[in-house]
């Protein structure tokens, strides 16, 4: 059975704008580095990965400076299709504080979309047998944590290049936000673990998933284990170097 396919819905657009522009407000008036950040480190490199029972996405980022990063993407998602796509990443606004540090992150980036090894026709291209294209990545990413409050909140889209009017052009997107705490503080050589709950809203999926999740990092790597409500199983993983 093919998901629906439909444009994010405005509510929940006006909530990401809203949630950027709090965060960002909040952060004006407030380091450690728990969250996978699309922009590593001047000449460092980062490789990102996301497993869960529909999804797998693999992305590996070289920043040529502290504020800009660019590699490459690749995503896979069971009813939909393979994705392959150019990642251009910037960080516009750090915080930098005793013991707490915030961010805005704008992405985005080409590619080129495949489903023609799932023999499905997608409804929301019209009648036609739609099978493979070009696409355009965007979104931004919003993150505020001290050594134990994290929160995060991300937007992304993709979108197939076209110039029907009659046609849904938006392949799918997805909004994330995610709230947590450190039940302990960890210094940078132990262990650190967090406990956080992500709340995402996908056009795969007609309801606000609900996913609490064990995060861990040590040193330069982080991974993080979930279970949504509806059983679906996520890991996480992250590394820089």
């Amino acid at each position: 059975m093919i998901p629906k396919r439909h444009q994010i819905k405005p509510l929940n657009f006006i909530l990401a704008m809203i949630l950027e522009l709090i965060l960002a407000s909040a952060l004006s008036f407030f380091g450690t580095s728990a969250s996978a950040h699309p922009v590593s480190f001047e000449g460092g490199y980062s490789l990102m990965s996301e497993f869960s029972t529909f999804r797998r996405e693999t992305s590996f980022i070289y920043s040529p400076s502290w504020n800009t990063g660019t590699g490459i993407t690749w995503e896979q998602m069971d009813s939909i299709g393979s994705f392959t796509s150019l990642q251009m990443s910037w960080l516009i606004q750090r915080w930098n504080m005793n013991d707490a540090q915030g961010n805005i992150y704008v992405l985005g980036g080409p590619g080129y979309f495949d489903a023609t090894d799932l023999n499905l026709q997608i409804n929301s291209f019209g009648n036609s047998e739609f099978r493979s294209d070009s696409f355009f990545r965007y979104g931004f990413q919003a993150d505020y944590e001290t050594r134990k409050f994290y929160s995060m909140v991300r937007f992304s889209e993709n979108r197939v290049y076209t110039n029907s009017k009659n046609k849904n052009d938006i392949l799918f997107n997805m909004l994330d936000l995610k709230l947590g705490f450190a039940p302990y503080k960890g210094n940078y050589n132990q262990l650190n673990s967090w406990l956080i709950l992500n709340l995402r809203s996908d056009t795969n999926f007609d309801k606000i998933m609900i996913i609490p999740t064990l995060r861990f990092y040590f040193n330069n790597y982080l991974w993080e284990v979930a279970q949504d409500l509806d059983g679906n199983s996520y890991l996480n993983f992250m590394t820089r170097f």
